[in-house]
Formats: C-alpha cells, structure tokens, sequence
C-alpha cells in the first residue's frame, strides 16, 4: 500500500504496524519501512563506518563487523565514495597547472561559487537568497 502523499512519519509506523498486525516497534515494521525507502539506493554511495574502527566503542555489546548507525546532526555526515577522486583530480590540476586551475579543466575554481549557487538554488529554492546580495544561477 502506498502511503499517502501528506502522511506523517509517525501515521506511517502505525499503518504499516497495522498491516503487519504488530506492535509499531517490532522489527518487522522496520524492516518494511527499508524495503519501501525509495532512496535506499544511494547508501551504496557512501562510506559507512564499521563499528570496530569507531573510538570508545565497547566492542562486547557490538558486533565489530557491522556498520554503525550514523546520527550525527553537527558534522559533515557521511563521506561519498567519490570525495577522494574529486580531491585528488583538483591536487593533481594544482600540482600540474598551478594558478592556471582557476580558469582550466572539467571544474574551474573561479566559476566554483557560482556552480555552488546554482546547485543551492535547486535545493533550498530562491528563498534561500532572500534578502542576501547574491544572485542564484
């Protein structure tokens, strides 16, 4: 069954639990919850840490091999697989044209703002830049 368009969050749990005739914490209603989340596809994109590699964790209460739950609303989130090849394409244009990065290649750092705006705009929408002396693309 569909949700329906402005169904809260918290209506969805009890339908699905209704569904699935369980209570709203049982795991089944997770677990359907993941089988419907039609943006599953891009975890594949980022690097998820395990739970081994993180600091303080106590290891007998975890299996070391999983991947954590990642909550964290103050940081840069998880990292995209593809940071490093972005990263390491502009240090090797830096290294290799020097100044001349600013105005060469598939990314030109001077246009960089401007390619920055223009991707805000498409998320945020022009209220976003209200009020402020920028100019979306």
């Amino acid at each position: 069954m569909e949700p329906l368009p402005l169904e809260l969050p918290a209506d969805t749990v009890q339908r699905i639990a209704s569904e699935l005739r369980c209570h709203p914490t049982d795991e089944r209603v997770a677990l359907r919850l993941d089988e419907e989340d039609k943006l599953r596809h891009f975890k594949e994109h980022f690097h998820i840490p395990k739970m081994q590699d993180l600091p303080a964790i106590d290891l007998s209460l975890v299996n070391k091999d999983e991947n954590a739950i990642y909550f964290s609303g103050n940081s840069l989130g998880l990292q995209p697989k593809l940071v490093k090849t972005y990263l390491e394409e502009e240090l090797d244009k830096w290294a290799k044209m020097g100044v001349y990065g600013h105005e060469v290649g598939k990314r030109p750092w001077i246009t960089g703002d401007e390619t920055i705006l223009g991707l805000m705009n498409d998320i945020v929408g022009n209220t976003f830049f209200a009020g402020q002396h920028v100019k979306p693309g």
